[in-house]
């Protein structure tokens, strides 16, 4: 049994580590395209549009939580710098997504948060050690073991979308 449920979740590891995929790139005709990767306790998206571009960080949290826009998200950097993003999602209470596993009821939330270009060079060079989120009533921290997972997804999910950008793709691609 307990050989079982270690290879299942050395399985899921796995597979939550190959899983910063692109998910979507899209186009339209306006040239705007929307790029993000496949969810895996957060998702990496960028907007762009000619030359500029904007990135997002959507990040999952498995609890049904309120969370107001201006809410912060912390990410202190192995060198002590922090980050601090701001939600841009409104989330509330009828606002999650809920799905059953393994026989039990799960909630989702999934707050936004705007990231700049410098902040990600920041974060994929010298590593997150700790992640906290602001919620509306508590701060949920995200302990180091949890960071150094959340660092390689992190620099696997920026190298797809920033390899995606280099193709040029139109309303009419892949039509």
């Amino acid at each position: 049994m307990k050989k079982g449920l270690l290879l299942t979740f050395l399985l899921i590891s796995s597979l939550c580590i190959q899983a910063q995929k692109v998910f979507i790139d899209k186009v339209n005709s306006e040239g705007e395209r929307f790029i993000a990767t496949s969810p895996c306790g957060f998702s990496l998206a960028c907007f762009a549009k000619g030359s500029d571009t904007t990135w997002a960080l959507t990040y999952y949290l498995g609890e049904k939580r309120e969370i107001d826009r201006g809410r912060k998200m912390l990410i202190k950097l192995a060198d002590g710098q922090i980050i601090t993003l701001e939600n841009d999602n409104q989330i509330g209470p009828l606002d999650y997504e809920t799905f059953f596993y393994s026989g039990s009821l799960h909630y989702v939330v999934q707050p936004m948060y705007k990231i700049s270009q410098k902040d990600i060079m920041s974060m994929t060079q010298k590593g997150i050690i700790k992640i906290r989120v602001e919620t509306n009533i508590d701060v949920q921290d995200r302990i180091e073991k949890d960071c150094k997972r959340f660092t390689k997804l992190f620099i696997k999910a920026y190298n797809n979308i920033t390899k995606s950008l280099r193709t040029n793709k139109t309303l009419y691609s892949n039509f």
